[in-house]
């Protein structure tokens, strides 16, 4: 996440983090939603600047 912010801005890091985190569990429904919460939890994790707040 760290290396996809460094390069890209917070928003494209967030959602291509999330998309490649929900296709590495399959295409399956379960998938959009863990790509839904990981981005959820990748905007939380950036904005209060800590991993804990994820």
């Amino acid at each position: 996440m760290a290396c996809c912010v460094k390069y890209w801005n917070r928003l494209s890091a967030v959602v291509w983090m999330s998309v490649v985190f929900g296709l590495a569990h399959g295409l399956t429904e379960k998938s959009i939603a863990l790509a839904l919460g990981a981005g959820l939890m990748a905007w939380v994790v950036l904005k209060a600047k800590s991993l804990w707040a994820g």
